[in-house]
């Protein structure tokens, strides 16, 4: 049951993160504040550390060899460093759904 949901929340979030992507660019909000802009960064930081976990998954070496623990452990430090400073920065910040942000960046360490 919990590996169910663990691979749910793992592909759910890029879409999750598409969606409040389009949600804020197609109605964009009228307040103009620095937590507005806190929640901007942690959509665009947590963006990134999802596309790098991706990215860095579909991309690896062949499973246990040296190449790729080297590639995992760099492109996981990479994208769980993003993922956190997203966090934290969404934490601080305002916007639409910011929730389902920060909830999709927590399924970075998940994967």
């Amino acid at each position: 049951m919990l590996i169910t949901l663990v691979g749910i929340l793992v592909y759910a979030a890029p879409t999750a993160l598409l969606w409040v992507w389009l949600l804020r660019i197609v109605r964009p909000e009228g307040e103009k504040s620095p937590r507005l802009l806190y929640g901007w960064s942690s959509l665009v930081l947590i963006t990134f550390a999802v596309a790098v976990c991706w990215i860095s998954v579909l991309t690896a070496p062949q499973t246990g060899t040296p190449d790729w623990d080297a590639h995992f452990v760099r492109w996981a430090n990479v994208s769980i460093t993003t993922e956190l400073i997203g966090i934290v920065v969404g934490v601080v910040g305002s916007g639409r759904k910011r929730g389902v942000v920060i909830a999709a960046g927590v399924t970075v360490p998940l994967f």
